[in-house]
């Protein structure tokens, strides 16, 4: 508002400047031009008399009002050049304020969008935190979880024992110590054998044939389940065994759990496995292997072809 007020008065100082020269121009362009020829027309005059001094006089006004007409276009064409650069500075101020109008407008909308991308930034920043937090906590949890299921699994055993006679020092006997704590915790058989087993009893007397030493059903099939525990290297009079428990049952499933187990046992397993799947009523044999391993100790060595195959 102050340069625009400034420039109008500096406009009308330069214009009465230039009126001034203007008539300052015409007096002495009237001196130089009329002066002679006023001379000339009084020495004309003189011998001519009074139509002598009326030509001279008419003569004198036509060149001034010639140089005055001529003054006035001079002017009139310099208030339309000035007119016209006056248009063409408000055209240029009109579009300069334009310009920066819209850059303002898009410096705005841009500060808009930095404002709301460093709003999701923060908000990404903070949901990230939240994720790695909850991650260290569930993380934390499902350690304490498990420290405490191994607790659990290893309660009343002193824990599981190290070195080369593991199982005898973890487990010394077997029906006191081994087959107690298998039932206790019978999720790792069903973990192994994908069984959903539930315990029906321990050291369970089958006439003219023994005691089982656990009998189980599978919720899923409802069929009776047979576990023979061995504690040394699987052998022969306790694939009898199973084989007695389990057909004076009339258990179909059939779990046997010892050290390890030669290959020959594992090999018979599998093809008897492979004959009685197909057979409606036919027994299949799991054998589960023992391992120091303080969260699993028992691993699945052979089971039937789906099971193995899975």
């Amino acid at each position: 508002m102050l340069l625009t007020t400034l420039r109008k008065v500096a406009e009308f100082v330069r214009q009465a400047l230039s009126l001034l020269l203007g008539v300052v121009f015409v007096v002495w362009a009237g001196v130089v031009l009329v002066g002679p020829i006023v001379l000339v027309a009084v020495s004309a005059a003189r011998s001519a008399g009074v139509l002598g001094m009326v030509a001279l006089v008419a003569l004198v006004a036509a060149a001034i009002a010639g140089i005055t007409a001529t003054t006035m276009t001079a002017r009139k064409e310099k208030r339309q050049a000035e007119a016209e650069r006056q248009r063409a500075a408000d055209a240029s101020a009109v579009a300069i304020a334009a310009i920066r109008a819209e850059a303002k407008k898009a410096k705005a909308e841009r500060q808009a969008k930095e404002e709301i991308l460093a709003e999701q930034l923060e908000a990404d920043r903070k949901q990230a935190a939240w994720a790695e937090a909850k991650r260290r906590e569930d993380e934390a949890a499902q350690l304490e979880a498990e420290r405490k299921r191994e607790e659990r699994l290893w309660q009343g055993t002193g824990g599981l024992k190290t070195g080369s006679n593991w199982i005898r020092r973890t487990w010394p006997n077997e029906a006191r110590d081994f087959t107690p704590w298998l039932v206790r915790n019978l999720y790792l058989v069903s973990t192994c054998t994908g069984l959903d087993l539930r315990f029906e009893g321990a050291e369970v007397y089958i006439p003219l044939r023994g005691r089982a030493d656990i009998v189980a059903r599978d919720n899923t099939s409802k069929s009776k389940v047979i576990i023979e525990n061995q504690l040394d290297v699987a052998d022969f009079a306790h694939s009898q065994q199973l084989s007695a428990y389990g057909d004076g049952l009339n258990a179909r499933i059939r779990i046997w759990i010892a050290a390890d187990f030669s290959p020959n046992i594992c090999r018979d397993v599998r093809d008897q496995n492979l004959l009685n799947e197909s057979r409606p009523g036919g027994a299949i044999y799991y054998l589960l292997k023992l391992r120091p391993n303080p969260r699993s100790p028992i691993s699945l060595a052979v089971g039937p072809t789906k099971i193995q195959h899975t």
